[in-house]
C-alpha cells in the first residue's frame, strides 16, 4: 500500500491521517504502518497480495488475527492492542498503538504476557 492510498481508504472512514510512516517488519503476509490521527497514534496493517486468488488467503489471515485479538481482549489481556476498525474488502486492519519489542520467541511470549 502506498501512504496516498492509505490516507484515502481511512478517510471514507471519516478518519483524517496527520502523519504516516512505514513500521519496520518482517512479516511474510502484512505491511505495517503507524498512523497518527489527530494526537493519537495507531497501527495500521495492510495485508499483501493481489486481489485475486491470494484475495481469500488474506480475508482468512485477516479474520484469524481479529478473531484471536478478540479473544485476547475477552480474557482482558492489557497487552493486547485493541481493535479500532477494519476493512476486509481493501483489507486492512487498525489497532491501537502499543509501544514494545518485536518477541523472539512466541511461545515465552505468550506464557510471560498474555495470560497475566
Amino acid at each position: 500500500m502506498q501512504f496516498e492510498e492509505i490516507k484515502n481508504l481511512l478517510r471514507k472512514k471519516g478518519l483524517n491521517v496527520a502523519h504516516i510512516e512505514a513500521v519496520k517488519s518482517n512479516g511474510v503476509n502484512s505491511n505495517i504502518y503507524k498512523v497518527k490521527i489527530g494526537d493519537r497514534e495507531y497501527c495500521l496493517k495492510g495485508y499483501r497480495g493481489d486481489q485475486t486468488k491470494e484475495n481469500a488467503a488474506k480475508n482468512i489471515r485477516q479474520a484469524r488475527e481479529i478473531n484471536f485479538l478478540k479473544l485476547m481482549q475477552q480474557m482482558n489481556s492489557s497487552k493486547t492492542p485493541k481493535i479500532i476498525s477494519h476493512d476486509t474488502k481493501d483489507q486492512w486492519t487498525m489497532l491501537e498503538w502499543i509501544e514494545g519489542r518485536r518477541p523472539e520467541k512466541m511461545t515465552k511470549v505468550i506464557e510471560e504476557n498474555f495470560y497475566t
